[in-house]
């Protein structure tokens, strides 16, 4: 429990937020942060429709606002926290408890997604700290989010069986309905195809660390959290920060036996991710997303060979290996000096390869991949990008539709579950 505790005694921003006492029987937190939301009830509802699991479960809703906000925003907060306390108060004996943590007027500096979700993620560890639960579940959710019905049965079954550190969950947006109009889902289906080619190019590289990392769709064990300093506060991104700490250390999964279905509701509450990809697809009259080139995923593929399959001998000297531009790259970043420390410090292969990815993480991924596009690349749209890399891989005879080509996507990488 110490971990917990100095955890908390170190990084927590607030104080106790919720005095209720926890069951004995607390294994599984989710937290859901919600600011200027219109239905925060149907995710709710959601997760008190899921099939019960052994232990018990907790909702924790950070409800922010930030200052300077509108009246209209405080008004809509209002109305959100009166219809949570109302559904609260009706349920007699609910499958899921729920709490609310009002987080409001938070300092513009800070106020965003990342802080919001730490508050819910710190009280959680403070739940699990009262019950002696050092390897209790925290689950982080989106207010426009629903989840399939097994969701909180297979997160209790992934971390007991496979004795999990933290998982990426399995989500698919809506693709069609009358509930959005039709350039919404156009978009969407672009983006969510967008998301899988870029997972699976990189994991096409040969990289070990090749996980999705979004916000609403992912969980992780309370003392994992704590002994890795807990969220971040960032405004945006902060999902994709905190699980590049997270992956590294191993036993993480990828939870395809439920599924999280995402909102393409067009949004502003964060500077990039779906809401904005979205909305900027339409103001912007696009036709397409517009996607690395599957050329320059190739060359990080052609490099990783190269160091791992010349491990023994590597001479540091790739020039005729490698394309030109991934070779300026590495030259700017020192990659002699490094390989030089990465050999020198560890003792065979397995080590040499853990150190080298550890430290060629995804932020140098996209560091290479940024730099590429800006001096010899050219981005493509991402149904070309995507139909190009299946047929890189033998897949052939493949519709360039993109909801034919999200179908392959989805089917590719939720049918080949991964672990690290």
């Amino acid at each position: 429990m110490d971990v917990l505790l100095r955890y908390l005694e170190k990084n927590a921003l607030l104080d106790e937020q919720i005095s209720e006492k926890p069951s004995n029987n607390l294994n599984i937190c989710i937290v859901i942060p919600a600011y200027n939301e219109d239905n925060i009830i149907t995710v709710i509802n959601s997760l008190l429709d899921c099939y019960i699991p052994k232990s018990d479960v907790e909702l924790i809703i950070v409800l922010n606002t930030h200052e300077n906000d509108s009246n209209e925003i405080i008004q809509k907060t209002q109305k959100c926290e009166n219809e949570i306390l109302f559904l609260k108060n009706k349920l007699s004996e609910p499958k899921v408890k729920i709490h609310l943590i009002k987080a409001f007027n938070l300092p513009k500096k800070v106020a965003g997604v990342g802080f919001a979700r730490k508050i819910g993620m710190d009280e959680s560890i403070r739940r699990f700290l009262k019950v002696k639960n050092i390897n209790g579940i925290i689950a982080c959710l989106d207010a426009d989010c629903t989840v399939e019905k097994n969701y909180l049965i297979e997160l209790e079954k992934l971390f007991t069986l496979k004795k999990a550190k933290a998982c990426s969950i399995k989500f698919q947006h809506p693709t069609s309905g009358s509930k959005y109009n039709e350039d919404i889902y156009k978009a969407i289906i672009q983006y969510e195809l967008y998301l899988h080619y870029h997972l699976l190019s990189i994991r096409n590289t040969g990289h070990p660390f090749a996980f999705h990392t979004i916000g609403s769709s992912f969980a992780v064990r309370a003392d994992v959290y704590a002994m890795q300093g807990g969220m971040n506060q960032r405004k945006g991104g902060e999902d994709f920060y905190f699980l590049q700490k997270i992956i590294p250390l191993g036993n993480f999964f990828e939870l395809n036996s439920t599924c999280v279905y995402p909102s393409p509701r067009i949004s502003t509450r964060v500077p990039f991710g779906t809401g904005i990809a979205v909305k900027n697809f339409l103001e912007q009259k696009q036709e397409h997303f517009y996607v690395y080139h599957p050329e320059a995923y190739s060359d990080l593929k052609t490099w990783f060979k190269n160091v791992l399959y010349n491990y023994e001998n590597l001479t540091y000297n790739f020039e005729g290996k490698i394309s030109q531009e991934l070779n300026k790259f590495l030259v700017n970043i020192n990659i002699y000096e490094r390989l030089q420390e990465i050999k020198s410090n560890t003792s065979n292969f397995d080590s040499f390869k853990k150190r080298f990815f550890r430290w060629f993480n995804m932020f140098q991924v996209i560091k290479y991949l940024n730099y590429a596009h800006q001096k010899f690349y050219s981005k493509l749209p991402v149904c070309e990008a995507s139909y190009i890399l299946l047929n890189n891989l033998n897949i052939h005879k493949v519709s360039k539709e993109p909801i034919e080509l999200l179908k392959w996507y989805r089917n590719i990488i939720y049918n080949d579950a991964k672990f690290y």
